[in-house]
């Protein structure tokens, strides 16, 4: 059975759209520029915010994004990480910066990502378990012991 979305909202949005241009002639062909913010799931402390520019001409797509997340609770997004190494977080927040660029259809994304307030399952791994490819006790132990923060950087 599928899981359903954690994030079931974002509300207060305020959207702006600019620039937006349509071609009438070349079908598919926009561009323009975008700026949301709002709050997840009714929780007045998180926030999200989307920045960018974007150009879609016939089949070749252009952008630039800039996402931010502060204060979120990460659970909100666990249908998107319950069946990796991450589930053996119960709980905590997360504040993200993300960086995509589409350049002729080639997506480059950066994603800067702090954990913190961090608790986790109550989990007894073997000596053969691992998680994020390491021996699950030395990541139990070091989330343990920074559990009032990690910075995680990754690229796509």
């Amino acid at each position: 059975m599928p899981l359903a979305p954690a994030i079931k909202s974002i509300n207060n949005v305020h959207c702006e759209l600019g620039d937006v241009a349509v071609s009438l002639s070349r079908k598919g062909s926009l561009s323009g520029t975008i700026h949301l913010v709002g709050n997840i799931n009714k929780n007045e402390a998180s926030s999200i915010s989307l920045d960018g520019d974007m150009a879609k001409s016939g089949d070749d797509i252009n952008f630039n994004l800039k996402a931010y997340l502060s204060q979120s609770e990460l659970t909100d997004f666990s249908p998107y990480y319950l069946k990796t190494s991450f589930a053996i977080i119960k709980k905590a927040r997360v504040d993200m910066k993300s960086d995509a660029v589409c350049a002729h259809n080639e997506l480059k994304a950066s994603q800067d990502a702090y954990l913190y307030d961090i608790e986790l399952e109550d989990i007894s791994p073997t000596a053969k378990d691992t998680l994020f490819g390491l021996p699950a006790v030395t990541v139990i132990d070091y989330f343990k012991e920074f559990k009032n923060g990690i910075r995680l950087t990754f690229n796509i």
